[in-house]
């Protein structure tokens, strides 16, 4: 009697875990891409020296992708 009461108030804590992913609105599953779009576009500013005998730094604001591409020339 014991082993049947444990056995179901673990099935009962279990049951939402094995219930998969709750249903989604077609609108939230569609804006997924373009919060990805959004973030690649997103600018990231960094401050860079312009040359190396100055100490002034200059700040420069790129996408993801241009960083990478600057960071490829240097």
């Amino acid at each position: 009697m014991r082993l049947a009461a444990i056995v179901a108030g673990l099935t009962i804590l279990a049951a939402p875990a094995f219930a998969g992913q709750p249903d989604v609105p077609a609108e939230t599953r569609a804006d997924a891409p373009k919060a990805e779009a959004k973030k690649d576009a997103e600018k990231i500013c960094k401050y860079i020296r312009a040359d190396m005998s100055s100490r002034r730094k200059q700040k420069v604001c790129m996408t993801e992708a241009e960083w990478i591409e600057f960071n490829r020339g240097n």
